[in-house]
């Protein structure tokens, strides 16, 4: 579809509670509301709204370019947005540090890992670890291993030394150990082999049986729809559907429209 498609007049009807009754929500981890992103003179995101409760996994979808990290970048504080506001349980933080976020129980998987390449598997994951916001120590070294046995054959390892594969679990690991309420993977099975991606989309599973809520960005959308329980798309830096993951996949207009499917 060529870029210039045009928008609806008007957003989706937005399914799943979503609106301005969000704040008195005692579940809700993560909201954005009316957010305005722009980079330099480019306005990217032009008023979304955007939320996640506990347990909630949501797969955010689009084409390229259409402000996917940009809205989750404006939400942990590494880009600033010019209006609107962020709240973290409750509380505003639309200006607040990455690290302040980070430690109310979001934890980040960003696009192109990030893990540090001078220094050790066990390394990587141990500087991490910390309880959660609410002093939960459930995700532990042990715990991780388990999860992840292809990096306790790699443990002493440098980060540079891993496959391509093994860097994502690392980085997901690495997340884990800061035991969050909230996990938000930027770009999850990227650049992976099939066999790979598919370890990938199971370690996901594991992590959403075990309570976490999660935001997913992957271009698999197959795959996320099968795991999100919500599903959000952006075309343009505005969100032109947010509803039930079945009730997108079962609109093909919709599907062809919006992500070329």
């Amino acid at each position: 579809m060529a870029d210039n498609m045009s928008l609806p007049s008007a957003p989706l009807p937005a399914q799943g509670g979503d609106g301005g009754s969000l704040r008195s929500q005692p579940n809700m981890l993560l909201q954005a509301e009316g957010l305005h992103t722009y980079y330099g003179v480019s306005h990217i995101l032009h008023g979304v709204d955007f939320s996640v409760r506990r347990g909630e996994t949501i797969g955010l979808m689009g084409r390229n370019g259409m402000g996917k990290s940009t809205l989750l970048k404006s939400m942990l504080g590494l880009v600033r947005p010019k209006q609107g506001t962020v709240r973290v349980r409750g509380e505003d933080m639309t200006q607040a540090a990455p690290h302040a976020i980070a430690r109310r129980g979001v934890a980040y998987v960003p696009e192109g890992r990030g893990i540090f390449p001078n220094l050790s598997v066990r390394e990587n994951l141990v500087m991490a670890a910390r309880a959660g916001a609410d002093g939960r120590r459930e995700w532990g070294f042990d715990r991780v291993m388990a999860t992840f046995p292809r990096l306790g054959e790699r443990i002493n390892n440098g980060g540079a030394q891993l496959s391509g594969g093994e860097q994502q679990m690392l980085t997901i690991g690495r997340a884990l150990m800061t035991n969050p309420d909230l996990l938000i993977l930027d770009e999850a099975t990227e650049g992976l082999a099939p066999l790979i991606a598919r370890e990938i989309w199971n370690i996901i599973k594991t992590i959403r049986a075990s309570g976490i809520a999660t935001v997913i960005v992957d271009k698999n959308y197959g795959a996320v729809m099968a795991l999100a329980d919500r599903s959000v798309v952006l075309v343009k830096g505005r969100v032109v559907f947010s509803g039930s993951s079945g009730e997108l996949s079962d609109n093909e207009e919709l599907m062809h429209r919006f992500l070329g499917v």
